[in-house]
């Protein structure tokens, strides 16, 4: 189980990354359909914000980025 802290203190919890970014999706209040969608507003937003890009076709790569870039922090093993 991964549960991730973002930067304004949500928390999420996955048996995997892509459970990760669905609950961030399931978050927000007009989120995109696809998940796919999603992760492309929010990696465009990050690389506005830093300068930095960010991943958006695979979910693992792009919560690595999200921690790497410090608007995440993911713990593995968590029950």
């Amino acid at each position: 189980m991964l549960r991730m802290t973002t930067v304004d203190g949500a928390i999420f919890l996955g048996r995997d990354h892509e459970e990760l970014v669905r609950g961030m999706r399931a978050d927000v209040w007009d989120a995109p359909a696809r998940l796919e969608d999603y992760m492309a507003e929010v990696g465009d937003r990050i690389t506005q914000m830093t300068g930095e890009p960010v991943c958006v076709d695979d979910a693992q790569r792009f919560v690595l980025d999200m921690e790497r870039l410090g608007f995440a922090q993911v713990d593995e093993g968590v029950m």
